[in-house]
């Protein structure tokens, strides 16, 4: 039978496309016309889509598409073109910057990657949450988190999610002193973390601390989850005779730095010493003994690898706190 001689009304092929331009995250249905005993063959950019031969064809890729029907009597017909295009969409990609486990009045940086043109919408347990628009954002609550990020094509993505568990931090401690007495005491009956005068005082855990010297001292505790509480109130001691310490130099240079600090001491009157770098925890982030000649010494680190803050540079000699320096370290880009 030639083409010519068989019926539309029997054989014909329109194309009924759901859209025709869609995000490359979407696809679109094709859809050819329906009759009894219709053979279908799809055809993109005039080739045979090889398997495609259903009523129905899914699209995810640009093109020219139409499609062939034939019937067992011989006769055909083809759809007109329908062009098909897909737009770049973004790809929503969740971070998180540290531990999912966050203790109560802190925060953790959730992020995704951010690019020109796109725009960002953070949402909690499924809420849109008001001004979240930035690629970065510091989640403080309990919850299920992601983030829609849209390009200027209009394209969407949702990132997977994390949910984010707040952690109970300890009560603040309550110290005292007896007049009198030479010891501190504080309410918590383990996890203390003891300071004096803003610099942590090592080789102290107890309950109970006897001043060796002036200063104020307060504390802090640590739970077993790892949180610690609020500071304590601070009792400032002043009666505790304390040895004049012999004059001696202390270089922390470069201060601020972006990573590598050299300290220096020169002059100091001990055959060695102990150099210590804690962040403001207390936490002991370096430490190193030097060995003096001729009355000087220097130690050399790297700290590129730390967060970017407040630290401490401590030298103490024979179990006594010596020098205390503050530190600069700026947050790597």
């Amino acid at each position: 039978m030639r083409e010519s001689d068989w019926s539309s009304d029997v054989c014909s092929s329109d194309l009924f496309p759901s859209h025709d331009t869609i995000c490359s995250s979407d696809s679109v249905l094709l859809t050819a016309n329906q009759g009894a005993g219709f053979v279908y063959q799809w055809i993109r950019n005039d080739t045979a889509v090889v398997g495609a031969t259903s009523r129905t064809f899914t699209v995810n890729t640009s093109g020219r598409y139409r499609v062939r029907v034939s019937t067992a009597q011989g006769c055909f017909d083809t759809s007109a073109v329908q062009q098909i295009n897909v737009l770049p969409a973004p790809n929503a990609v969740l971070s998180i910057n540290g531990s999912p486990n966050v203790c109560a009045g802190r925060t953790v940086v959730l992020s995704t990657p951010s690019a020109a043109g796109q725009s960002y919408q953070w949402f909690r347990n499924d809420t849109l949450i008001g001004g979240a628009i930035t690629n970065i954002y510091p989640a403080g609550q309990a919850g299920v988190y992601k983030v829609r990020v849209s390009n200027s094509f209009g394209c969407i993505d949702f990132s997977d999610t994390i949910r984010i568990n707040i952690l109970n931090a300890p009560g603040a401690p309550f110290i005292t002193v007896t007049v009198g007495s030479d010891s501190l005491y504080s309410t918590a009956t383990s996890g203390n973390v003891w300071f004096r005068d803003g610099v942590q005082i090592q080789g102290v855990a107890g309950r109970a601390i006897r001043v060796t010297q002036n200063g104020q001292h307060y504390a802090i505790v640590r739970g077993t989850n790892g949180c610690f509480s609020d500071t304590s109130n601070r009792i400032n001691i002043t009666n505790v005779s304390v040895e004049p310490l012999s004059d001696f130099a202390l270089s922390v240079y470069p201060n601020p730095t972006s990573g590598r600090v050299s300290v220096r001491i020169e002059g100091l009157n001990r055959t060695e010493a102990g150099v210590r770098i804690q962040n403001i925890v207390g936490q002991t982030v370096r430490l190193e003994t030097l060995r003096f000649e001729q009355g000087s010494a220097v130690v050399d680190w790297d700290l590129s690898e730390l967060p970017g803050g407040v630290y401490l540079v401590q030298v103490s000699s024979a179990g006594q706190l010596l020098r205390t320096e503050k530190l600069i370290l700026r947050a790597q880009p």
